[in-house]
């Protein structure tokens, strides 16, 4: 039996009426979808026969024949496979890759069609578009275009916009089959280092492209152009080893590589590299940090001498506008120097103790904290820059221990004295203390009450009047020491907590088992206290306090004196 209730309005309506009520969808009208305003140009793109389906020719369908779908029925051809001249480059093999797809096919006639013309004068014009393409020029976009391009051909390289300058570098690599790719080589740098001051994002996509670019035509990086700023675009190569892989197939050669690109650090933005200290810097540092890699390192014996090889595959030139024709896929088997974390980290701890060893020589006594570097390593620069330097070694010594200054030079300062003779002393004493009574009865008022008496020479310990050596020390100390030296020293240690204050105490008393134990007895590592003195230091000093040899800790030679006057050791 159904039932039957009234509404308002007195019309009555089913149960099922009543559902298709709240139905809200049912309420909406119906109205057919529209894109106004947006017209798809589909003239560039080829529709294989095949495609008789509506759903598949609908697939096929894109904006300027500018395809990005990818067709897993894709083929890939071996093209060449070859051993490039590059000491960190195994084996290279290109590949093509067929589809049924067209990519960028109007930007590729259109290429050829303007790629001879030129315009003699243009005003310049502005241009903004993140993927330029001539369909995008108008007339004197165009022709300011073909002007700037004709100037560039000549190695003119006037101030453009960057759309501009993206649009000549995506013309260069889609160029296919060039006659001279050498010479396209060069262009793409001799752009790139024309205008990646005034455009910095071109030093994040132009590595990997120039890359892609070489590998595809069997080139050879152009170092005499690009040679100068490789240091500045390590961040950005998607493979620093063809970048730093040229020169002879060694050990050293690896090892310099591995110094210029694996080291987190680059010693040439340190404040001390300068015009005058440029030269030396980059002559003894890398030199200096190679031997110790070359010599030390059993992460980088593994990876270079005993044949570690790593393969990468990619689809060449990516991000960029890349036609059908110029699509490759790139498979490189390489040298992998800088996918080791410790054989980054071994590397930046011998740049920066190479650095250290060179402010020595210039004078500077400002050094990098290097608490992680061997033993090995640490002989190995010493002994380089032994050999360097000789002058400066036979001069200061090779360790503090065994200076010793000229005996022609100390001879002007030598006392005649030959040791401590108490006799002497005791007799110099009392004559002192006669001298002292015959001022005192010369300047004597005659007021008996202000008379001072002296002990009577007989009377007085010599020892007790002299200095204990410690005291001597500390006094010779604060004669040398100026208030300008004290200062940032007080204010480090004032910037310490009282365990790191205690560590650095028994630091600098020699006392390295008892800075361990009472580290230890904190729930801390000595080195981690290390670390914390020397990031304080460099606040308050700039420079760091503790150096580590073989797990045995000390203070810096240049202000353990310091160090020991304040905490009164």
């Amino acid at each position: 039996m159904i039932r039957i209730t009234k509404a308002r309005g007195g019309v009555g309506m089913h149960d099922k009426d009543m559902d298709d009520f709240w139905d809200i969808e049912k309420l909406i009208p119906k109205r057919e979808k529209k894109r106004a305003g947006v017209r798809f140009d589909i003239s560039g793109v080829e529709i294989s026969d095949s495609a008789k389906t509506p759903d598949a020719e609908n697939s096929q369908l894109r904006l300027s024949g500018a395809l990005s779908q990818t067709d897993e029925s894709d083929e890939e051809t071996l093209i060449c496979e070859y051993a490039p001249a590059n000491s960190l480059i195994s084996r290279v093999s290109v590949y093509s890759r067929s589809s049924a797809f067209r990519y960028y096919e109007d930007f590729e006639r259109t290429m050829h069609k303007y790629l001879r013309l030129t315009v003699k004068s243009a005003e310049r014009v502005p241009f903004f578009s993140y993927v330029p393409q001539y369909s995008q020029l108008s007339g004197a976009r165009m022709a300011w275009y073909l002007y700037w391009r004709s100037g560039c051909r000549r190695r003119e390289y006037i101030q453009t916009d960057y759309a501009y300058v993206l649009l000549y570098v995506f013309e260069l690599i889609n160029f296919h089959n060039p006659k001279h790719p050498d010479r396209i080589a060069e262009e793409l740098c001799s752009l790139w280092r024309a205008y990646r001051r005034e455009y910095p994002q071109l030093d994040r996509c132009m590595p990997g492209w120039v890359c892609d670019y070489c590998f595809i035509h069997r080139q050879e990086l152009p170092y005499e152009i690009v040679g100068d700023f490789i240091d500045e675009i390590i961040p950005y190569m998607p493979l620093r080893e063809f970048f730093l892989g040229a020169g002879e197939d060694s050990a050293d050669s690896y090892a310099r590589a591995v110094v210029i690109g694996a080291s987190g650090y680059n010693y040439k933005k340190s404040k001390y590299y300068t015009a005058e200290n440029k030269k030396m810097y980059d002559t003894h540092v890398p030199a200096a940090a190679a031997r110790a890699i070359s010599r030390t390192s059993e992460k980088f014996r593994d990876v270079c001498v005993r044949g570690e090889r790593s393969v990468i595959r990619r689809d060449a030139y990516a991000g960029a506008l890349c036609t059908s024709s110029a699509r490759r896929v790139l498979c490189i088997e390489y040298v992998p120097l800088y996918r080791s974390g410790e054989l980054r980290a071994e590397s930046q701890f011998a740049v920066k103790y190479a650095e250290n060893k060179l402010r020595a020589v210039l004078g500077l006594r400002s050094r990098l904290s290097v608490v992680g570097i061997s033993a090995e390593a640490r002989k190995t620069i010493d002994e380089y820059f032994t050999e360097q330097f000789p002058e400066y070694y036979d001069r200061v010594g090779r360790a503090p221990e065994e200076r010793e200054l000229s005996r022609e030079y100390m001879a002007f300062y030598e006392s005649d004295s030959t040791g401590l003779e108490l006799s002497r002393a005791a007799n110099i004493e009392a004559e002192s203390w006669a001298t002292a009574e015959l001022m005192g009865e010369a300047f004597d008022d005659g007021d008996e009450n202000d008379a001072t008496s002296y002990p009577a020479p007989e009377q007085i310990d010599v020892l007790s009047f002299l200095p204990l050596e410690h005291e001597l020390e500390q006094s010779q100390d604060e004669q040398t020491l100026g208030q300008e030296d004290a200062e940032p020293t007080a204010e480090l240690c004032s910037m310490l907590d009282p365990l790191s204050l205690e560590v650095l105490s028994l630091i600098a008393s020699k006392d390295i088992k008892g800075a361990k134990h009472r580290a230890s007895a904190e729930g801390a590592f000595l080195s981690d206290i290390c670390a914390k003195i020397n990031e304080a230091a460099l606040d308050a000093i700039g420079d760091i306090l503790i150096e580590c040899v073989s797990d045995e800790y000390y203070i810096l030679e240049d202000y353990e004196s310091e160090v020991k006057q304040w905490l009164r050791i």
